[in-house]
């Protein structure tokens, strides 16, 4: 509901319920001089072109769990997943019927892997196909980092 209070919760989001440790390149923590966007690249996964990061741990859960005990008088609703490399993963904890109730997704993606373990744009697009959902949309200018709209064709 629109008229309820929205509120941040200290969680992560990926494909099971359990604690996980986003890494932040040391760098772009708060106690250094990083700029706020620079503070942005922290991730679940490794980046060893940065070079040492500082280990938080935080609660992660599926998106189903989520929804579940977050959201669940939201019938229909839409993501925007900019994860840093971290976003299949984030697609992968939430089932089918979850999926089902999504409507659109904005996904950000990546053409090479900055993070160990990633999955690529090609990745995404294939499993948001065997989802249902077709892409409408992108901003790749030639970039190696860029956004994609994901339409679920449950919704057309």
């Amino acid at each position: 509901n629109i008229d309820q209070p929205i509120f941040p919760l200290p969680i992560a989001l990926g494909e099971k319920d359990e604690i996980g440790t986003i890494k932040v390149p040391r760098f772009a923590s708060k106690t250094q001089s990083a700029d706020i966007q620079q503070r942005g690249i922290g991730s679940m996964l490794a980046r060893d072109d940065l070079g040492e990061s500082i280990d938080y741990k935080v609660p992660m859960l599926t998106l189903d769990t989520f929804m579940n005990n977050f959201a669940q008088d939201c019938r229909d609703f839409a993501m925007w997943i900019d994860v840093e490399g971290y976003a299949m993963q984030v697609i992968k904890g939430a089932s089918e019927q979850v999926l089902s109730r999504c409507k659109f997704i904005k996904v950000e993606v990546e053409e090479i892997a900055y993070w160990s373990g990633q999955y690529l744009a090609s990745d995404v697009r294939l499993h948001m196909e065997g989802c249902g959902f077709f892409e409408v949309a992108n901003c790749d200018k030639g970039l190696r980092q860029y956004d994609i709209l994901f339409f679920n064709s449950q919704s057309a």
